[in-house]
């Protein structure tokens, strides 16, 4: 399902930055999306939601101190199909980055389906502070998660699922990241949160719709292995 954008006040203003140094942390960034090149020998695509990348962008970063109480996270949904289960071994965000390099970090988190909600529920699998070795210059990773260090691994069973990619990177040093947004609608919005209601209200999971002013979805790849039967 595609949704048409529309820009609140807030987002116009995020928007008329460019892609450049921020002076304070903002919700939104707009740059041209850059496809992530990844080909890792002995994986295969099983989920991919880049076929309609939007210029504007929403954040999802950990800022360090003293900017903590900006931190953010997006997230977005996906379905394991019945009879499948997959191991996910890498996975590429497009992004926009106001920063001059890469983040110091990556944490990559896969939920549950909250029963009855369209939201992330309980944390099934999390790879924390996962390499930037794969940044593409322009603000797009190719994150490999490599599974016998996660904290809990990324085998997932039939079922649906929702991914999160926050960026560990300082604001005051380095600026902000922010992920590509995607205007087709796979399954569910894509969502957000600012525990600390830095920006205004969503201090849990909500739509992008009351954060940017639109409905929207992320673009996000996962690859890896996909055992069948």
């Amino acid at each position: 399902m595609k949704k048409t954008a529309f820009l609140g006040s807030a987002a116009v203003l995020a928007l008329s930055a460019g892609n450049a140094l921020a002076a304070t942390p903002s919700v939104m960034g707009h740059g041209t999306p850059h496809k992530v090149i990844s080909n890792t020998p002995g994986l295969v695509t099983l989920y991919d939601q880049t076929s309609d990348e939007l210029s504007g962008a929403i954040g999802s970063q950990n800022f360090g101190s003293p900017d903590t109480l900006y931190d953010d996270q997006a997230a977005d949904d996906f379905v394991v199909p019945s009879g499948h289960r997959w191991i996910i071994k890498e996975v590429d965000v497009p992004g926009v980055n106001y920063g001059s390099h890469a983040a110091s970090s990556l944490n990559v988190i896969f939920y549950k389906n909250k029963r009855g909600w369209r939201q992330p529920g309980r944390v099934v699998a999390e790879c924390n502070n996962r390499s930037s070795a794969g940044y593409n210059g322009n603000g797009g990773y190719a994150i490999k998660l490599k599974i016998r260090t996660c904290a809990s691994k990324p085998k997932l069973g039939a079922g649906h699922y929702w991914v999160s990619v926050v960026a560990n990177q300082n604001f005051t040093t380095d600026s902000q990241w922010f992920w590509t947004l995607n205007g087709t609608i796979h399954n569910y919005d894509a969502m957000w949160q600012n525990p600390h209601s830095s920006y205004g209200p969503c201090y849990t999971w909500c739509t992008t719709d009351g954060v940017i002013g639109y409905t929207a979805d992320l673009a996000f790849t996962l690859k890896g292995t996909d055992i069948a039967g």
